[in-house]
């Protein structure tokens, strides 16, 4: 009697629901309200038409690299996909049928990114250290150390929505 052994291998492709298929990272509606944009593990992105649902379009990424930790849209840019590998934050135009590449930044690392309500920063947090990021070109706009208690950690933050306050 044989019996099957299941794959459990990660292959960084991002983790799969119980049907299989790839879990969804994020979802956003154009600013006119006609599409749903949803990006997935395995870094597909679909565009769905809201009054029907029906699939307007959808793109495929390059292979998920490993470590790939987070991919979410830019507010207000449903055509850029923020990819999250590793210590480096990837923006890619995803609004043709191949994904291209437009940015790397290369940070010191990071545990949380959050981007501002209009697209234009990111903001990524590490231990007590907050650096501000500039999309546009890639340059880091301040850097702010927390003044945190020892043994103390933040648990969970938030960018106010006019970008002004963490």
């Amino acid at each position: 009697e044989e019996e099957e052994e299941e794959d459990d291998d990660d292959d960084g492709s991002g983790s799969e629901d119980d049907s299989g298929r790839p879990d969804i990272f994020d979802a956003v509606f154009t600013q006119d309200g006609q599409l749903l944009c949803t990006v997935a593990g395995d870094n597909t992105v679909m565009r769905w038409q809201v009054s029907d649902g029906e699939l307007a379009s959808s793109s495929q990424g390059p292979p998920s690299a490993k470590g790939t930790s987070q991919l979410l849209f830019l507010p207000s840019r449903p055509d850029v996909v923020v990819v999250l590998v590793e210590s480096e934050i990837q923006l890619w135009d995803v609004g043709g049928p191949e994904w291209k590449l437009l940015r790397a930044i290369v940070t010191p690392g990071f545990d949380k990114l959050l981007p501002s309500a209009d697209g234009q920063l990111l903001v990524t947090m590490q231990d007590h250290t907050v650096r501000v990021w500039r999309v546009a070109c890639g340059s880091c706009l301040r850097v702010l150390q927390l003044p945190i208690a020892k043994g103390n950690r933040v648990v969970d933050w938030a960018l106010a929505p006019d970008g002004r306050q963490l």
